[in-house]
């Protein structure tokens, strides 16, 4: 059964999602232009702490998926902590399935509510290593 409503995190507050150039490490899937989309809440939460370089200008972050809520593990870099993050909620429509837990449009998306919610509740779900 597929879901009715998807999700996305973000740091920014916008009225409209456009698509952008994704740079996942992954599959060519994770390097589409497109607007990304889960029907996982817990996930787009955690993709919107995501984003502080350390002082060497490196970001490096890994996501447990099977963890319920997920594990989020940063070899360098941090969450954006002590700041807002933004949950979008769209419909399914415009949304193309690409695996088993991500969507993406390629068209501007209006979302159908957005969710504001403090990046320190969920810090939690964080733990630091040091790269290999």
């Amino acid at each position: 059964m597929k879901p009715e409503i998807l999700y996305h995190g973000s740091s920014k507050r916008l009225e409209f999602l456009e698509p952008q150039q994704a740079s996942g490490v992954g599959e060519l899937r994770d390097q589409q232009l497109a607007i990304y989309a889960t029907h996982h809440k817990t996930l787009s939460i955690a993709f919107a702490m995501r984003g502080v370089y350390d002082q060497n200008g490196d970001l490096e972050w890994e996501l447990k998926t099977s963890f319920d809520p997920p594990k989020i593990i940063y070899s360098a870099g941090t969450p954006r902590i002590g700041e807002t993050g933004f949950l979008y909620q769209f419909s399914r429509t415009g949304f193309e399935q690409i695996d088993d837990w991500q969507w993406v449009a390629k068209e501007q998306v209006k979302p159908l509510s957005v969710e504001e919610f403090q990046v320190n509740d969920y810090l939690h779900w964080v733990s630091y290593t040091t790269p290999d």
